[in-house]
């Protein structure tokens, strides 16, 4: 019995209802479609194959999800290989074509991934695809057909099939010959062929990056937060320091460190704040190497020992 996904919000479900064809039968409600068409793989696991071992051809690793559905096993098998150089182009982008595809952290299919995925869904049609591929994999060529968005989760996981199923393209009939096309050249179309291929790297491979210079830029904010505080730490009671004034370099001696509430500086309305993290320092003010009777009080982080 066939299944397929209805539209969100369909049949009584908030989200993406898992419908039995030809009946109002509601097998599941799903948060994403993803989860709906991995219900429906599993559903037509049992059914098909009596709980059995299920073996596709479009290669990968084996995948088993007992915590959602107990009964679901597949185990792929992948292809022999022949010696052919691979002579198919993959579509490249800038970063502007790139932001012009991405909207809100999802992605939007590209023309040439539509047509590679139509292409399989018309061999499928024709019954040149028996075999070939899981409900995922389909889910995903209807999606990509129809111009739906997807999210990085998505797009990572489609590099990652693409990375692992690169090897199908040495298999027989991938290109031509009576054995064309392929299971893996079937399902390697599925998920947006070469253009799918290109398009997902490029993505996996900037949002990498991004996460790399994040970290970086925590990791550089951390060293300035340290050295704020080694250099308050360095800062003590009785030593001559500097700092820039308006009249230029200015020379005194610390009297007393804040690292806890206000302090009134003397003769004045000014009133400064310390903290153990960000201490200020009550100073003596020198003039030609002489103290003065002129007090005056400093961020720690401002001052240079001298």
């Amino acid at each position: 019995m066939p299944y397929s996904v209805g539209e969100k919000g369909s049949y009584g479900c908030s989200g993406y209802p898992v419908v039995k064809d030809g009946s109002s039968d509601v097998m599941g409600c799903h948060e994403t479609r993803e989860k709906a068409v991995s219900q429906i793989a599993a559903i037509e696991a049992n059914e098909n194959y009596d709980q059995k071992e299920v073996v596709t051809s479009d290669g990968g690793v084996g995948i088993k999800n007992p915590q959602a559905w107990p009964n679901t096993k597949i185990k792929h098998r992948k292809p022999k290989l022949v010696n052919k150089e691979d002579q198919v182009m993959n579509e490249d982008f800038s970063d502007e074509e790139m932001d012009t595809m991405s909207k809100a952290d999802s992605y939007s299919p590209t023309s040439g991934m539509k047509s590679a995925a139509r292409r399989a869904l018309k061999w499928k049609e024709d019954g040149k695809a028996k075999g070939a591929g899981t409900p995922v994999g389909w889910g995903r060529a209807s999606d990509i057909v129809a111009g739906r968005s997807m999210s990085l989760s998505v797009v990572k996981r489609m590099y990652s099939f693409f990375s692992r199923h690169e090897v199908d393209k040495k298999g027989k009939g991938f290109y031509d010959g009576p054995d064309f096309p392929s299971k893996g050249r079937v399902m390697w179309d599925a998920w947006g062929g070469d253009a799918g291929f290109s398009w997902s790297r490029k993505i996996a491979e900037r949002e990498s990056k991004k996460a790399d210079f994040s970290d970086f830029a925590k990791d550089v904010t951390k060293v300035q937060q340290l050295t704020e505080v080694f250099k308050a730490d360095s800062v003590r009671v009785g030593q001559m320091v500097s700092w820039n004034s308006s009249g230029g370099t200015a020379r005194g001696k610390v009297k007393r460190i804040i690292t806890s509430g206000s302090y009134n500086v003397p003769g004045t309305e000014v009133t400064v704040t310390g903290t153990k993290e960000d201490p200020a320092a009550v100073i003596t003010l020198y003039r030609n190497g002489e103290p003065t009777d002129t007090i005056v009080a400093h961020k720690v982080k401002t001052l240079r020992a001298s």
